[in-house]
């Protein structure tokens, strides 16, 4: 398990998609590696939870109803350039891809997902995030 060195605490990962059974997947999959997850039906609920902590990854998918993926992390960038966001799609296109860059995503990765890349995945960008931090203190 994975903790944070400043705080002793696993780390927190922010999954945001509309399909219950695919968030709950994520959810599974992430809490047997000892990451505490927080899953959102939305861009909107991930906003509120965004408000109310700090996460050190977000996993949101591109596209659902009313806010899509996008455009949260366009939201979420106006309030925390650096958190990791890894983006999940089930309909791939060059578009979202350049705009997934764009806004410095960590990863694009096509559904349906391979659990050990997602894992690695994540692994890999709260490796990415705590260099960041421990670079900006040095």
């Amino acid at each position: 398990m994975s903790q944070r060195p400043e705080q002793g605490v696993p780390p927190a990962i922010l999954i945001v998609d509309d399909e219950v059974e695919f968030r709950n997947m994520l959810s599974r999959i992430l809490n047997a590696r000892g990451y505490t997850t927080v899953a959102a039906a939305g861009a909107q609920a991930a906003l509120s939870a965004i408000d109310k902590r700090k996460f050190d990854v977000i996993v949101s998918d591109i596209c659902m109803p009313g806010m899509d993926g996008i455009s949260f992390v366009r939201a979420v960038r106006e309030v925390d350039a650096d958190t990791p966001v890894i983006f999940l799609t089930g309909s791939p296109s060059l578009e979202t891809a350049r705009e997934a860059v764009e806004l410095g995503a960590f990863r694009y990765l096509v559904k349906p997902l391979n659990k050990a890349e997602l894992e690695m995945t994540v692994a890999r960008a709260l490796a990415s995030r705590q260099l960041a931090v421990l670079k900006r203190e040095a």
